[in-house]
């Protein structure tokens, strides 16, 4: 082959800043091209379908018909890897050196299952350099841009790296690191070695990439470039270089050097490059042969060529070699598939294979509607897989066919026999929910046959929250819960005991004249590491959302929120299923206007918190019977509440309960101040080339080293602070929607007054903010009585207490 030919398959990627672009196109084993991309993002029409994202991993068809976004990392994406069984595993910037893909987006928006970001599979984002003469702005003393992530997958480096060494490269300390990946669970953990594969002392060198060539040595790409770093743009007040951005939004140096390069290779003293087979599709044969040769390199371009050039003919000997089980059976299986010509009964042969990789190719390419194919996955009326990867992907693969009464009885058993293992395993619990929500209907008759002890397994475990009634009472407010005001004016926010609660007796009521983010809050004791469930009934009036997302249940600092109700509705009960990771004590909320603000009265009733560890069979289950409740058809959900109906005990009924509460309505947000286009369009501009390399394009920050702008108190309250914040900058720590952060936040004096009013209009009115606009005559002044400020500022010095 030879790079000579350039044609556009699609176009929508912004070019506005390069280091948050598109990287590490790679040929994957599915013959889909795979790719990275940042902050910058797509927003373009592919195959008649309209997209638009950005941070993270997306693949699309070779000749550019069908573009697919596949989950969203933690920030700027620069590594990818691929293991010979198709593992998916990469690394990003800011302390995250190695993650991993759970399933594609669409499995999870097709069950209306939230997708979580690539979970970490690093056990360590720390680097061990040889030489402290380093250069980083944000990240410090660990990985903060990393970049590539490839596997050894051929036979000359020595046999025990084979598929589980991941080279990292670390320009800024001028390093490639070296982690043993493993399976762990349904995900993977990755271990970051003592040493170091590669470690310079030399200022310039700057390693970005390093894989594994065709000669089976591990060649590194060195940039070697002193300068780096991309942004943020060093100003005179922080570094004494009144710096300015060129093309692409890297700020211009004499010192970035733009010409040379170093080039090294690694392998073993001694050792002999591989093999070049001679791969010429006029000689089919040779694109065979190769499918077999030891390095995945090979494999995977004699899979390419055959698919490519569609050489139908060879159908019949690549259909011998998957059946053969022998080396090359997965390119052979994916050649099949790229070429039309994979039927159920090569996809059966795959299924039974001993090798962990053929199985799963077979797994991905189930065919669609194929219940004979499937029903292959399940032994002893249990779905079976090797490991809870393994699991895990077979569920999701269930998700595609053909709903039945013994593919659903199997679903419901798996999750019986394996709840020690979906207790405390968050992506394999996806994987049960996508595949259940499909086949919703037999599961939940199924478990309404289950004798009542048998579909309960244990007693009600002791609820946690204080006064879950409201009869209790200290004074005027309820017994353990006291108001918390997070956002809105204090004065326009009433919370009171009142009578008309679900079962006539007492139940707490909010009300808010003027938009609030404010809730009734009860801090409660936990056990580390356990699992629990937040349930109560929520009923609403006139609920109108400024900024927030209605009325809902929470727990303070943690994403898991329940759904949120909002305009007039009765009693609808509201759960969600946490883990307490670390923590031995939470804040739970019943939460009014939550994460922006609202108007309106919101009544609360009957809250739980109730451990559900290990052994609770309902804990899936319910969640379940609510998804039949908003996306079932009146027959579904008739036939499941008459199957219930059979048993009197409190859990069919709570069931039956939560099947007949009506769909909860997505309610557009009422918005009080009206974005202007045109200031919009300036500060989103801004935003791009200032603030998205750390708060990202959805404003969410990255837990545990940038706050979220979105929901967040900070940005919306008094604009003076904001503007203060831009000026001078501002040190940690500081508390953000309950999580703590200690990062360093640079100032922004080389921003104008009217690109500081702009930029802050747009974040005050994106996402769930809802906030008057900032003028640049206010950021003038601002600047000018503080202008004698040349230090960070603090928290308490904005906000004293």
């Amino acid at each position: 082959d030879k790079a000579d030919v350039r044609q556009t398959l699609f176009s929508g990627f912004n070019p506005g800043d390069t280091h948050a672009g598109v990287s590490n196109l790679r040929y994957g084993l599915d013959n889909w091209v795979y790719a990275t991309i940042g902050y910058s993002g797509f927003e373009g029409t592919v195959g008649g379908e309209r997209l638009k994202f950005s941070t993270g991993l997306f693949r699309f068809k070779p000749d550019g018909s069908k573009l697919e976004f596949l989950q969203n990392t933690t920030n700027n994406t620069w590594g990818l890897g691929f293991t010979s069984d198709f593992d998916v595993i990469g690394s990003t910037a800011n302390g995250n050196p190695s993650w991993y893909l759970t399933f594609p987006k669409a499995d999870y928006v097709n069950a209306g299952v939230d997708q979580p970001k690539t979970p970490r599979a690093d056990d360590n984002p720390m680097f061990f350099p040889i030489s402290m003469d380093i250069r980083q702005v944000d990240q410090f003393d660990r990985y903060t841009a990393g970049a590539g992530h490839s596997f050894v997958t051929s036979t000359r480096l020595p046999d025990e790296y084979r598929d589980r060494i991941a080279f990292v490269c670390e320009p800024t300390g001028k390093l490639v690191g070296s982690f043993d990946v493993t399976r762990s669970g349904s995900g993977y953990t990755a271990k970051q070695l003592p040493n170091n594969l590669y470690s310079s002392a030399d200022a310039w060198s700057g390693p970005v990439c390093a894989e594994e060539g065709p000669d089976g040595a591990v060649w590194i790409c060195d940039w070697y470039n002193l300068i780096i770093q991309h942004n943020p743009t060093p100003s005179q007040a922080s570094s004494g270089l009144a710096a300015k951005n060129g093309k692409g939004n890297a700020y211009e140096t004499p010192v970035r050097d733009t010409q040379y390069g170093r080039i090294y290779r690694i392998y073993p003293k001694g050792s002999k490059d591989e093999a070049e087979p001679k791969l010429d599709p006029k000689t089919p044969a040779s694109l065979v042969d190769a499918l077999k040769h030891p390095n995945l390199f090979w494999r995977l371009s004699a899979q390419r060529l055959i698919v490519e050039n569609q050489i139908k003919s060879l159908a019949p000997a690549l259909k011998q070699i998957v059946s053969s089980n022998g080396p090359g059976a997965i390119q052979a299986l994916q050649s099949l598939n790229g070429l039309g010509a994979l039927d159920a009964e090569t996809i059966k042969s795959a299924l039974s294979s001993a090798s962990r990789g053929l199985r799963r190719a077979a797994i991905l390419t189930t065919v669609e509607g194929d219940t004979s194919t499937a029903e292959m996955m399940i032994r002893d009326g249990v779905v079976q897989g090797a490991d809870n990867r393994e699991l895990g992907e077979v569920l999701v693969a269930l998700s595609k066919v053909q709903p039945s009464e013994k593919i659903g009885a199997a679903i419901l058993a798996t999750q019986k026999a394996k709840m020690a293992e979906f207790s405390k395993d968050g992506t394999l619990r996806d994987a049960w929910q996508i595949a259940a929500r499909h086949h919703a209907v037999p599961i939940l008759v199924a478990a309404a046959a289950m004798p009542p002890e048998v579909a309960q397994v244990e007693a009600p475990k002791l609820n946690l929250a204080p006064s879950p009634d409201f009869n209790g009472k200290a004074g005027e407010q309820p017994s353990g819960w006291t108001l918390r005001n997070y956002s809105g004016k204090k004065e326009d926010v009433e919370m009171s005991l009142t009578e008309g609660g679900r079962n006539g007796g007492t139940c707490l009521k909010i009300t808010a004249k003027g938009p609030v983010d404010a809730g009734a809050g009860a801090d409660i004791a936990v056990k580390p590491r356990t699992r629990y469930r937040l349930s109560g009934w929520v009923k609403t009036e006139n609920l109108q959302n400024r900024g927030g997302m209605g009325a809902l249940l929470n727990i303070h600092g943690m994403e898991p929120k329940t759904q949120a109700i909002s305009g007039t509705r009765d009693w609808t009960l509201l759960q969600v299923d946490f883990n307490s990771g670390n923590d031995d004590s939470i804040l739970i909320h019943c939460l009014f206007g939550g994460y922006g603000g609202a108007v309106g009265t919101a009544w609360f009733d009957d809250v739980s918190l109730t451990e559900t560890s290990g052994s609770a069979a309902t804990d899936m289950i319910t969640p379940l019977a609510s998804h039949l409740a908003s996306k079932g058809t009146p027959e579904q959900k008739k036939t499941v509440v008459n199957a219930f109906a059979k048993r009197t005990d409190a859990y069919a009924k709570s069931i039956i309960a939560a099947i007949g509460t009506a769909p909860t309505a997505e309610v557009a947000m009422v918005r009080k101040f009206k974005p202007d286009a045109a200031v919009h369009e300036r500060g989103s501009a801004v935003y791009a080339r200032t603030c998205i390399a750390c708060h990202g394009p959805d404003g969410k920050g990255v837990p545990g080293a940038f706050p979220p702008l979105d929901g967040s108190d900070w940005p919306v309250g008094d604009a003076t602070i904001p503007i203060r914040i831009l000026l001078a900058g501002l040190q940690g720590p500081i508390e953000v929607k309950g999580q703590k952060f200690q990062n360093i936040m640079p100032p922004h004096i080389d921003l104008k007054d009217d690109e500081i009013a702009d930029v802050l209009t747009y974040v005050r009115q994106s996402w769930s903010n809802d906030a008057a606009a900032v003028d640049s005559a206010t950021v003038k002044k601002v600047r000018a009585d503080n202008a004698a400020r040349k230090t960070p500022w603090t928290a308490d010095e904005l906000r004293p207490h």
